[in-house]
């Protein structure tokens, strides 16, 4: 395997609500998806230092807290969207952008803006944590994952790493070389996947219940799915971007 950087990921900094509130450490993107978990939504709504519902994920948000006004803006081509819904957040002065590119998702126009709020405020980073991923249609959550996939190798649309909360698990794209997972077992269960989802992939890890060593990885050959953490944090070595989604101790 060949050297590079050490990056360090410490999703449950982002999903804990027993952590304190920083008030700059993310932006949170709202997709038109079921909320599972209103306690989850609350947590991140009170945290996140911009939020950002994509089209529709505004009526999510709305169902779940109609008096939730710290709605930052709402972007889309707003063909999902209830007027009801956009009449309230326009009377609180929410910025409404349409975008009527049919050449991008609701997911990545979101994902620009968010880019061009990090360039208004002058900020290096700012991770995304996206809510209501991976449920709902199939296609929609390929689209999800490819989304995600383009936009990790591209930093002309990011400026920090993304998160995807679904009902039962967080997802988020290692980077080339070694990447150390903290696992804190207050957030996280023990079910963890390793997924390439571009080109094929060669893993080493340390700290799983079965443990690979210059392990080649691929779709339609073979992938690492259902293994289970033995350890608080996480080795895994790769050198391509992979898939890797934990499992949250409360779906």
């Amino acid at each position: 395997m060949s050297e590079g950087p050490t990056t360090i990921w410490r999703p449950g900094d982002v999903l804990s609500s027993n952590l304190p509130i920083t008030g700059d450490d993310f932006a949170l993107l709202i997709l038109n998806q079921p909320i599972s978990s209103l306690s989850l939504l609350k947590s991140l709504v009170t945290r996140a230092e911009y939020i950002i519902a994509a089209d529709g994920g505004a009526n999510r948000l709305y169902a779940a807290f109609p008096e939730q006004v710290s709605l930052d803006c709402i972007c889309g081509d707003l063909d999902s969207i209830d007027d009801e819904v956009r009449d309230h957040y326009e009377k609180r002065g929410v910025e409404i952008i349409q975008d009527s590119d049919q050449y991008s998702t609701d997911f990545t126009k979101c994902l620009r803006n968010i880019l061009q709020h990090c360039i208004k405020l002058g900020y290096d980073s700012l991770n995304v944590v996206v809510l209501g991923g991976l449920g709902g249609r199939v296609d929609q959550a390929f689209s999800q994952l490819h989304t995600m996939y383009e936009t990790v190798q591209d930093n002309g649309v990011r400026r920090g790493r993304i998160f995807l909360v679904s009902q039962e698990s967080v997802s988020f794209f290692l980077e080339r070389g070694k990447n150390l997972v903290l696992t804190p077992k207050d957030v996280f269960k023990e079910n963890v996947g390793i997924i390439p989802l571009g080109p094929p992939a060669v893993i080493s890890t340390k700290g799983l219940e079965w443990d690979v060593n210059d392990w080649e990885t691929q779709i339609g050959k073979q992938i690492s799915t259902s293994n289970h953490i033995r350890a608080d944090v996480l080795e895994i070595e790769t050198n391509e971007r992979v898939l890797f989604t934990i499992e949250l101790a409360q779906a």
